[in-house]
């Protein structure tokens, strides 16, 4: 009868721990289209086109002006998101783009994308299972670097691949310097996002399924092999420094590290967006900024609180970010805004005693003021452990541009593209990068 038992329970304990298990093989290499695109009159301009791509192939050049992909027109960044998403290895795609006024088609069957390459390490793909689907995910390992502890980096609010795009991404510098001082690097996409397959949309989770997807990737790289797993360090950046200390206080990583982040209402962050950034960036004076974002104000409060607007609100709101006809604004659902209005996260904060770094870039106009970080190393469990620092001369997206007055000047000359996703600047004597600080920041973790 024992032996009967023994062997149940065996099987029980064999079940638990198959169910457990997050890591698995990486979904099947998805297409890609290859560029980087923002908004602009007309489509989306192009402001990136990685090399050997797709888009490459088809004759895209920066600065054209796509205005069509697969028949779908390019009216914001999310619709070439989610049309790109749908494009698999082997397809047709059709592009219509502008370039200097004269209009271009092209078609080609697309190819895979190529998988990362860096200087300073070697990319492994992997998968990770999440709400009966795959994630996908990827490891990459410093060369020459035996059992390395690991930065597991959770990205910004943009439902958009984890990938970089090469050597003009800002995300690619920050890699290259962690890889560089000998830590891997790891990250896993968004639900829908990438490589993953049989998930949820990015654009149809919640806040909370979100968190459980990095929740999912974390529990997956406890599972790897050849790192060393009492030194994984998370890095949250932007929105992902909200997700970055509920992780740390349910899994006590050796630190973590949030750069350009909050922990205010999203509701009052949004309407404070809507008043000071077109000042900050030149845009608008400061008396023109306001009353258009007053004329936002309830437009704002109901997306995240529910409460009513009145039609003039929701009008002025949609025609400054554009609302699609299923109810997305800023690429989320109603559902997701309203779970991370209420999400909290100054208990979360309660929660971390392990070391934490704060990281501020000095021209950082998409946070507007770095309040809420100078205040998080207070608000941790183990103030001690935790440091606040200005990034000098960074912005939002780890690029060095310079000074905020700096920053301005240029983009009232309109010569600031060139340098708003710069992860280094040509002049040695700049500053460091964001890389730099964190790499030091570990460092003196480590005695």
């Amino acid at each position: 009868m024992r032996k009967y038992l023994l062997t149940a329970l065996s099987l029980i304990m064999l079940a638990a721990t198959g169910a457990n298990a997050q890591l698995t093989e990486p979904p099947l290499r998805k297409a890609s289209l290859g560029v980087g695109a923002q908004k602009a009159r007309g489509g989306l301009e192009i402001v990136l086109v990685v090399e050997g791509s797709n888009a490459e192939r088809m004759g895209i050049k920066v600065s054209d002006l796509l205005t069509s992909l697969n028949g779908v027109d390019m009216r914001e960044v999310e619709d070439l998101i989610e049309t790109a998403g749908t494009l698999r290895t082997g397809d047709n795609a059709t592009v219509t783009f502008i370039r200097q006024g004269k209009e271009t088609e092209e078609t080609a069957q697309l190819t895979a994308k190529r998988v990362e390459t860096f200087e300073h390490g070697t990319t492994q793909l992997h998968g990770v299972k999440y709400n009966g689907g795959t994630l996908g995910a990827s490891l990459v390992t410093p060369n020459h670097a035996e059992k390395p502890g690991v930065v597991f980096y959770i990205q910004g609010l943009a439902c958009a691949s984890m990938e970089t795009y090469g050597a003009g991404d800002p995300n690619g510098g920050f890699f290259e310097d962690l890889l560089a001082a000998g830590h891997a690097v790891w990250r896993v996409e968004k639900p829908g996002m990438g490589d993953s397959a049989g998930t949820p949309g990015c654009s149809d989770v919640t806040y909370p399924e979100e968190v459980e997807a990095f929740r999912a990737g974390y529990r997956a790289l406890r599972q790897m092999k050849g790192i060393d797993k009492d030194r994984i360090v998370l890095f949250g950046h932007s929105q992902g420094g909200l997700i970055a200390p509920e992780l740390a206080a349910e899994f006590d990583p050796y630190g973590t590290v949030v750069f350009g982040t909050l922990f205010s209402s999203w509701a009052e962050y949004r309407f404070d967006l809507a008043r000071y950034q077109p000042v900050m960036l030149g845009n608008r004076t400061a008396k023109s900024s306001f009353a258009h974002a007053e004329r936002m104000k309830e437009a704002i409060f109901e997306i995240f609180r529910g409460t009513p607007a009145s039609e003039d609100s929701r009008k002025a709101l949609c025609r400054s970010y554009g609302c699609t006809d299923d109810g997305l604004v800023w690429g989320r659902n109603p559902a997701f805004w309203r779970t991370l209005e209420t999400a909290d996260f100054i208990g979360h904060w309660a929660r971390v005693d392990t070391p934490v770094l704060s990281l501020a870039g000095e021209s950082d106009v998409a946070i507007i003021s770095d309040r809420d970080q100078r205040l998080i190393p207070l608000m941790t469990a183990a103030p001690d452990k935790a440091t606040f620092q200005v990034a000098k001369g960074i912005n939002h997206f780890m690029a060095q541009v310079g000074s905020p007055e700096e920053v301005y000047a240029m983009r009232k000359a309109g010569t600031h593209r060139p340098v708003q996703f710069r992860y280094r600047s040509p002049d040695p004597d700049f500053g460091p990068t964001v890389g730099a600080y964190t790499v030091d920041w570990i460092k003196n973790l480590d005695g």
